[in-house]
């Protein structure tokens, strides 16, 4: 299996548990998805090379969506972050050569990996996978 067709099995088990303590992570994971929707959809609809003075509106309305969802996107991983601090999120290192190897991480150790390992975050109550980072595709 090569490296970007072990991202995408990684990535098509990306899901939410029903865990209470991750609870505010999925209402942020959701209103995430939402919002990338609306933006997309301002995208499909608007010319952002060039702009037209009747899409003044539409053009303000994609701006406040888009500050909203960088703003989300910020919240969601200092979540992710305070929940790996409260032990309620582990990261996993993968390995694509050896895929049943896994590795867990501290944040700490993060800095010394390299930069284009493999990661999840998964709950630690029930271990569902929960995100899949690689900094190739970020």
């Amino acid at each position: 299996m090569s490296k970007e067709e072990y991202i995408e099995y990684l990535e098509g088990k990306n899901n939410y548990c029903n865990c209470p303590q991750l609870t505010f992570l999925v209402e942020q994971g959701k209103k995430i998805k939402n919002l990338e929707l609306i933006c997309d959809d301002f995208n499909a609809e608007l010319d952002l090379e060039n702009p037209q003075k009747k899409d003044l509106d539409k053009l303000l309305d994609y701006r406040k969506k888009a500050k909203e969802l960088n703003q989300s996107v910020e919240s969601y991983s200092k979540t992710i972050t305070s929940l790996i601090n409260k032990r309620d999120l582990v990261l996993v290192l993968h390995d694509y050569d050896f895929p049943l190897e896994t590795i867990q991480l501290s944040l700490s150790s993060l800095s010394r990996i390299p930069e284009d390992s493999i990661i999840t975050t998964n709950c630690a109550h029930c271990e569902q996978q929960i995100e899949s980072f690689c900094e190739d595709y970020l």
